[in-house]
């Protein structure tokens, strides 16, 4: 199938490439390289450095005939400034294109943190979101925006809301894009070190997995029927 994937030179979309590559998957990557540079993806695939938001996309579009659009968050992108994160241009664009163009489904990938505070753990789909940050909130809009726009315009889509997700490569994205390490590394710097663990604070609760899970999810999201908004936790 032919695949877009939207921020795939980001850490969760590159793991992503490569995971439908192995499965004989076409893959495009758009990605404007805010990091700088581009990712560590040597397996074959199409690249376009242009703005999710830029009037080419549709050329790119055109072109492909995609299957399907996996669209990374910009909160789950490194080195993402605030005001790319309160932009949602690039992912209406995206979405518009995809309905015109009749994609089998749409997966838009957002934060845990669209949670926020919430007072019974774990959450499930039907706890009511009270996000308290940037992330949360922005990523808010968008899923409502997204759920909004399937129904108007009859487009299948997937919302997989992620926990904190580490896994290989991790070394790699922390030292060149961000100045501090990912929570899964920074503690398991302090077992090896034998230095204690800490939280905030105890009432802090965090919820980790595996980037190999996520992807597990999203087969099963672009093999399956399945819509609407799933946990991957």
């Amino acid at each position: 199938m032919r695949i877009l994937i939207v921020g795939g030179y980001s850490y969760l979309g590159v793991k992503i490439a490569e995971k439908l590559i192995e499965q004989k998957h076409n893959i495009t990557i758009l990605d404007n390289l805010l990091k700088g540079n581009k990712s560590p993806l040597f397996k074959r695939h199409n690249f376009f450095n242009i703005n999710a938001d830029d009037v080419e996309c549709e050329k790119v579009f055109d072109s492909f005939n995609f299957d399907y659009v996996i669209y990374v968050s910009e909160t789950l992108r490194e080195a993402t400034l605030l005001k790319d994160i309160n932009n949602y241009s690039g992912f209406t664009n995206i979405l518009e294109l995809a309905a015109k163009h009749k994609v089998k489904k749409f997966i838009l990938f957002v934060s845990y943190k669209i949670y926020g505070n919430i007072e019974l753990l774990p959450a499930d789909e039907t706890s009511k979101l009270k996000p308290i940050d940037d992330i949360g909130i922005s990523d808010n809009v968008r899923e409502y925006y997204l759920v909004k726009f399937s129904k108007k315009y009859n487009l299948p889509v997937c919302s997989l809301r992620v926990s904190e997700f580490f896994g290989s490569f991790d070394e790699y994205y922390f030292k060149k894009f961000s100045k501090e390490k990912s929570l899964v590394l920074s503690f398991i710097d302090s077992a090896i070190n034998s230095n204690t663990i800490i939280l905030d604070s105890s009432d802090y609760s965090l919820d980790f997995i595996h980037v190999d899970d996520i992807l597990n999810a999203l087969v099963f999201a672009i093999n399956n029927k399945c819509k609407g908004i799933f946990n991957i936790s």
